[in-house]
């Protein structure tokens, strides 16, 4: 017998998937309104309740409507984290609809990208999504690369079946790099959530290759974010490579991992200091000095001519 999960702000739930592999169809109890408006009338009890999450996301509400209906109970931080653990069935219903987006969320509000306590009923996230994946003939690689991103043990879904027809190339691709990565400790996770810097632990999902380069990348801007706090002294680098090898590309993917403004200057079609004073002066004020914090990236500056190359020295901005 599944296991009945409880906590005093929480409805108790009982909640298995079906011949383990299958989600299990849930019956709506608002069918005349929208499946948003009736995840949204659940607000009005004091209580959480997983079987009305798990309805909601199985007929289609959207990530905003999830969004809404949990923040709605958040408050207690402690009695939420452990609301979260004991919710993460939900997270099946997320992977059900192949929804990377809803499947980051819910791994944002803190539930397990292990899986449920009750490992009878529940095989690991992982092992589920590449499974899902192969009986409904969906692509599930952008999910399987959220859970690995968020610390989901790749070793759940053994070497032995990677060259099986459930995982396509890109999806073996990942899990054996995952393989490779050192997860963070806890007091580094802890550390990433105090200064909202969770999502640079996905670096090595957005980029090809580079692993070394990569982690010496997250270590530099961690240290970096945890030592200047109040953002005053700017971190410069140099990304050095041939062409074609993404450079450009993981200067724009940090900047969205940080959640931070970024622009991209063309410095090899910058020919005189005179055309900073034109269309580049608005590109280059995000990485003024007195700006807030953002992602500047230089792409081609070895290209750029000397006068080019004073110009960006002696740039100070506006005044």
């Amino acid at each position: 017998m599944a296991p009945s999960y409880s906590h005093p702000k929480m409805f108790p739930f009982n909640l298995v998937l079906k011949d383990v592999y299958y989600i299990p169809k849930l019956i709506r109890t608002r069918p005349d309104v929208s499946i948003d408006d009736e995840l949204l009338e659940a607000t009005s009890s004091h209580m959480f309740y997983v079987v009305s999450l798990c309805t909601a996301v199985s007929h289609g509400c959207s990530v905003e409507a999830v969004r809404s209906y949990v923040e709605h109970y958040r408050e207690e931080e402690s009695d939420f984290k452990e609301m979260m653990h004991l919710a993460t069935p939900v997270l099946y219903f997320a992977m059900g609809r192949n929804s990377p987006e809803m499947t980051s969320l819910l791994l944002k509000f803190g539930m397990s990208p292990h899986g449920p306590d009750d490992e009878a009923h529940f095989i690991p996230p992982l092992v589920f999504a590449a499974v899902h994946g192969y009986l409904q003939s969906l692509d599930m690689t952008e999910v399987i690369k959220i859970l690995l991103a968020t610390g989901a043990d790749p070793r759940t879904v053994p070497e032995d079946i990677y060259l099986a027809r459930g995982l396509n190339l890109s999806q073996r691709y990942f899990l054996h790099r995952a393989s490779l990565c050192e997860p963070f400790t806890e007091r580094e996770v802890q550390l990433h959530e105090l200064l909202e810097v969770t999502d640079l632990g996905k670096l090595p999902y957005r980029i090809i290759g580079q692993l070394p380069v990569l982690k010496t990348l997250q270590v530099i801007v961690f240290n970096q974010m945890s030592s200047n706090a109040d953002g005053s002294d700017p971190l410069v680098m140099v990304f050095a490579g041939a062409p074609g090898h993404g450079k450009t590309e993981l200067a724009q993917q940090l900047g969205d991992l940080l959640r931070l403004k970024h622009v991209t200057v063309a410095c090899s079609q910058m020919e005189t200091d005179t055309e900073l004073l034109g269309s580049k002066q608005a590109e280059l004020s995000i990485i003024q000095p007195a700006s807030s914090r953002g992602v500047g990236w230089l792409d081609g500056c070895f290209e750029t001519p000397p006068a080019g190359w004073l110009g960006l020295i002696n740039y100070r901005g506006p005044s």
